[in-house]
């Protein structure tokens, strides 16, 4: 018998601004919702670097962005959430290989991204 996850049964997933929700529907084809409640910044030099974080060209592009104090429409926005997801699917795999497997080494590019970034200071 085969056991399925929770992400293998759900429909959605409802998250915050973690990557969670870009690999959640780049594996498993289903639409992301993104409460909007803290940013997550890693990099406080991000902007220096004029790259566009691929977790936002994500939630932009194929997610849906809430503000906390929208929690209480959920229900109204899973209800359009799937069908509008089903028309972004189709550009999905246009995502997947511009920004994850353009590069077959990953080492190779952060190689390539750290010289650059040598090269500017």
């Amino acid at each position: 018998m085969l056991d399925l996850s929770p992400f293998d049964l759900s429909q959605f997933i409802i998250t915050d601004n973690g990557g969670v929700g870009l690999e959640y529907s780049l594996i498993y084809r289903k639409p992301a919702m993104y409460i909007n409640y803290v940013e997550k910044i890693h990099n406080q030099s991000y902007k220096e670097l004029n790259i566009e974080p691929i977790e936002n060209c994500f939630k932009k592009n194929f997610a849906y962005e809430i503000n906390v104090d929208e929690i209480k429409n959920i229900p109204k926005i899973i209800s359009k959430m799937d069908e509008s997801f089903k028309l972004k699917i189709k550009n999905l795999d246009n995502f997947y290989e511009k920004y994850i497997s353009n590069d077959k080494n990953p080492s190779n590019k952060a190689t390539k991204i750290i010289s650059e970034i040598l090269n500017i200071i």
